[in-house]
């Protein structure tokens, strides 16, 4: 469970369960997930992020090994293991009273340290692979890291730690588009691709085909060259490219770019 992303009530009913009518829409019981892994673990993420309100239930929980569902008079068994993990430092937090010291004791009684990515380097290219066979966009084709790319994600920092690698490797798989090798120039850190100071956000809220993905790489370009489209096609790696609209519309503004190419095609000999 992600604490980080509910509020304190649905984080409440999500771990606890409640029961019918204990809030507006509980139209039925639902057991929450302490009751659902009974028997097994269950697994806390970003521990550090629960309201102080669900850090004294949660010590109840596992002091006692009883608890209730919202709205519930009744105190159930909780035949449960529990596991949290947080990138924060807890000991900190404990000192500034933003975290329960009680709890924090409770948690604490079998540590396992997992250091920064920047300290266990070796793991990077096993990662990097791993990301590049589990992704969307790289099923098609087999797509693989070049020495050099692999010597350049080694020796960056990672201040985003795994997350931070996922991303890169990502945008390196769409960037390096049909071609089966992963380059260093595909590597771009950061939050997004810069490009001439710029930062660019080749996001979607779904699985973007790859030509919305031409589509949005040939707007920043047209762009760039102030819709000159032959600069912009072949500075894109095209020999040549052309785009046909009735009506193109190139604006940026509140730090995003929104276009409508209409029929977009590229040729290359």
């Amino acid at each position: 469970m992600d604490c980080c992303t509910l509020q304190e009530k649905l984080f409440e009913s999500e771990l606890f369960g409640h029961e019918k009518g204990a809030f507006t829409g509980a139209g039925q019981q639902k057991k929450g997930l302490i009751e659902g892994a009974a028997g097994g673990t269950l697994f806390l993420d970003e521990i550090g992020e629960i309201d102080p309100t669900i850090q004294v239930k949660l010590l109840r929980v596992l002091e006692t090994g009883k608890f209730r569902r919202v709205g519930g008079t009744i105190d159930l068994n909780a035949n449960v293991r529990v596991v949290a993990a947080t990138n924060r430092g807890l000991e900190s937090a404990v000192e500034t009273g933003e975290f329960r010291a009680d709890l924090f004791y409770r948690l604490n009684g079998f540590h396992i340290h997992v250091p920064p990515l920047r300290e266990r380097r070796n793991d990077v290219p096993m990662l990097a692979e791993h990301f590049i066979r589990n992704h969307n966009f790289s099923r098609r084709i087999d797509k693989q890291l070049t020495p050099a790319a692999i010597r350049k994600l080694v020796a960056y920092d990672w201040p985003g730690n795994v997350r931070e690698l996922k991303n890169v490797v990502e945008r390196a798989i769409i960037l390096s588009r049909d071609k089966r090798d992963i380059r260093p120039e595909h590597l771009a850190f950061g939050a997004g691709v810069r490009h001439s100071g710029a930062l660019v956000n080749l996001s979607f809220n779904h699985d973007p085909t790859l030509e919305e993905l031409e589509a949005d790489y040939l707007a920043l370009q047209l762009e760039k060259y102030s819709g000159r489209r032959r600069q912009g096609g072949r500075c894109d790696g095209y020999q040549r490219a052309q785009c046909v609209s009735d009506d193109q519309t190139l604006r940026t503004g509140g730090g995003y770019m929104t276009h409508h190419l209409g029929d977009y095609r590229t040729a290359c000999p």
